[in-house]
């Protein structure tokens, strides 16, 4: 059973990337698009966090290449980073993932 659902995965797979039909056409066509759009975006922000970054003392913000690899790791992993919730007073402002950090540590 296994077996056979990675060759038909395999064969849709395939069938995707030779555009064997329009719908798969139309679906190799969106993912390019996806896989451009996001690479393009990830190139740009690296591109401003390099410019912004590199002179700065507080930062490991050298290179081009840090720069890319800081960029490309924010968008991958940031979003599932949990956010720890915590009651607030008037006193207290909003909390930030800096202040949740150092009430945890």
């Amino acid at each position: 059973m296994p077996l056979r659902a990675l060759r038909s995965a395999a064969r849709e797979f395939a069938d995707v990337l030779r555009a064997a039909t329009p719908t798969h056409r139309r679906l190799r066509d969106e993912l390019v698009a996806i896989i451009v759009a996001t690479v393009g975006v990830d190139l740009l922000c690296a591109i401003a966090a390099f410019v912004l970054e590199r002179h700065s003392q507080q930062t490991d913000i050298r290179t081009f290449g840090s720069a890319a690899f800081w960029t490309t790791t924010q968008t991958l992993l940031a979003p599932t980073e949990p956010i720890i919730a915590h009651t607030h007073t008037q006193e207290d402002s909003w909390p930030t993932r800096t202040s949740i950090r150092q009430r945890v540590a």
